[in-house]
This record gives structure tokens, sequence and C-alpha cells, in this order.
């Protein structure tokens, strides 16, 4: 007996996009990117504008809602998965649950809804909010500079301060935790708030906010307390207080391979061969010279440098162009126009300091 096969063709389809990627490509409209759009009524119904809107999602995004001419609130740019929002009212808060949806084109479907929000009253002294009194090492009021708050340590948020309205803040947690960073003079002040919670909302608290005063211009204790002193890249170097609230950085155009072993250079601190730069603030050494960011940098204060004469000189190389450098700052002048302020290094040192490698 013979047995017959029936051969059946193959078929290969290679490189054939997918009929998503052909959506995505032709007809998908990309020109929504918040997930959620919500307006808000008070207990009868009427349109009600609440104190602020923020929203937490499970991807990491977090932020302020944006409202628009409509007086609808867009929430959730980016977001997908869940949806946390907090809706901030003169009553006190409520916390809403979304998921996001998706479409054909994997792009978020912004879903329309319409929240009516309990503001039946609550003491208004009581959920007012925290507030910050700005004052100096004398106990006197002052006006801050700037001012920023976040709800989760991450996202901060500018306070409006026009007008000279930064003497006394008010700011609506939403969160757990409440940050406040405030800035006058150079100096800055951050600080960290536990927020507690009934059925009306975030229970209100008063701080006072104290500057020293103590740091209006980098003098001659705040130079020599730049004593970590450290390099990287092709040339970057680093000297930085203990609490990484002063730093001074320097990055050279010059490479180290056109550099002449034991040759010394000399060159204008006002040089386009170079950047001088003496900043102050909070966790200022954060990545440079480094991947890792634990807190974000916070500049207060921005000194250049206007004179002055800067030694570089090459003590080793290697084959992998790793190197040591000792380099001389020589009667700098390091000024800010905008404060006023100017300050003198006569002499600072970075001593056979490694350079040339690379972070990663």
């Amino acid at each position: 007996m013979t047995i017959s096969l029936r051969m059946l063709p193959i078929v290969l389809l290679m490189g054939c996009p997918s009929p998503e990627r052909l959506i995505k490509s032709k007809d998908c409209d990309y020109q929504n990117p918040h997930a959620l759009s919500l307006t808000f009524t008070d207990n009868e119904g009427n349109p009600y504008e609440p104190i602020s809107v923020y929203a937490f999602a499970s991807n990491g995004q977090s932020g302020e809602g944006e409202i628009t001419t409509e007086g609808n609130w867009l929430v959730g740019d980016g977001a997908y998965g869940n949806i946390e929002v907090i809706v901030q009212h003169e009553s006190g808060q409520e916390i809403l649950q979304y998921n996001v949806l998706f479409d054909a084109c994997n792009l978020p479907v912004q879903q329309v809804h319409e929240v009516e929000l309990d503001v039946s009253p609550c003491p208004e002294e009581i959920y007012s909010g925290y507030t910050f009194t700005i004052q100096d090492n004398n106990g006197a009021n002052v006006v801050a500079d700037e001012v920023f708050y976040s709800h989760d340590g991450w996202d901060w948020i500018e306070y409006n301060c026009e007008n000279n309205s930064c003497h006394q803040v008010q700011i609506h947690p939403v969160g757990e935790t409440l940050y406040v960073r405030v800035a006058r003079d150079g100096e800055a002040i951050e600080a960290q708030f536990l927020v507690m919670y009934d059925e009306c909302g975030a229970i209100g608290e008063a701080h006072t906010l104290d500057f020293t005063g103590e740091r209006e211009c980098p003098g001659n204790d705040d130079i020599l307390g730049l004593n970590r002193r450290y390099g990287c890249g092709d040339i970057n170097l680093a000297a930085v207080n203990s609490d990484g609230t002063d730093m001074l950085t320097l990055e050279f155009e010059t490479i180290l391979n056109e550099l002449e072993l034991g040759n010394t250079l000399s060159f204008s601190a006002t040089s386009n061969e170079l950047e001088l730069t003496y900043e102050r603030g909070l966790y200022l050494d954060e990545v440079f010279c480094g991947d890792v960011m634990m807190n974000e940098r916070y500049v207060t204060q921005s000194l250049v440098a206007t004179a002055g004469i800067v030694h570089l000189t090459l003590n080793t190389i290697n084959e992998a162009l790793e190197g040591k450098v000792t380099v001389v700052l020589e009667d700098v002048v390091l000024e800010d126009s905008l404060e006023g302020c100017s300050t003198l290094i006569e002499e600072l040192i970075w001593d056979d300091t490694l350079v040339g490698w690379f972070h990663g």
C-alpha cells in the first residue's frame, strides 16, 4: 500500500508591521495626553471650582491638574495604571480612584467625569492649610526670595511670590508629607511636615521658618569649608562643603591628551577655555561625577569668575587617558551681579586629582 502525503505550501511572513503599528503610524491621535477630564459640582449640583486637584499615578507620574478656560480639570498626563486624584476644597479634601483606559493605538482614552463634592462646611480656621511665617535670626518677619513646595519630595511647585507676598505662605497639603523649600539671600531652608487628616481633610498648622542671615555672600570660612575636592571627565573638578550647600566647579575645554606631561598652562579665570562657578543651595553635589540622584539639586545663588588666574598641570596619564592633575586658583574674584555679591579666593588647590574617568 502506498501512502501519498499532500505537501502544503509554507508561507513565511517576515518584517511585516503589526496592525497596531500601522494604526499608530497613520490614524492615531497624539494630541490628548491627559487620562482624565473632570468637572465638579457642589452638593446642590452647581458648578464648583476646587482649590487644587492633584494626581498620583501607579507608574510614578504625579502633578497638579490643569484647568481649562471651560472649567475642566485635566489630570493624568503620561499616566497609566491606576490614578489617585486628590481634590482640595474649602471643606476639606476628597480622594477619587480611576483606572486609565487605552484605545487600539495604546494611547490613553480621555475619560470625562462630573464629580459631586461634599462641600458641607468645616471650620475654616482648622482646615485652612499650612501657614509658614518667614523670619530672620532676630525674629523679625522678612520676605523670602522664592518658595517651592512638594507633595512627594520630587516634583516641586513654585509658590507665587509676586508683590513681596512671600513673608507668610499658605499651602494646602494633599499627601502624607509636605515638603517646603525657602530661599533668601543665598541661604536655603528645607523642611518636611507629617500631615494629619480627619474627615474634613488636612488639619492646618502654623510654623516659623528662620534664616540665620549669615550667608549673604560667601566668605573666607566658606571657601575653607570646600574640603571635599575631586574630579572626573575631561576635565571637570569640584570643591564641595560637607553638607553640599556650597560648591565650586571648574570645567575645562582643554582635554587631557592635549596637555604636555609636567607642563603648566595658565588661563584667565574669565577665559572661554574654562567655566568657573560657585553655587549655593541644597544637594549641589548630586550627580556631579556620578549618575545616582537621591535628591534634586536646588540652586539659590550662583557666582561666576570675573578676575583671576587658573594654573593647570598634568602630573600623570595612562593608556586609558585617565590622569592626575594639579590645579591652582590664584586671586580669583567671583561675583553675583544680581545680588551685588563679590568674593575673593586668594588660593585654592586641587592637588594631584584623578580625572579622565567617566561614571556609569
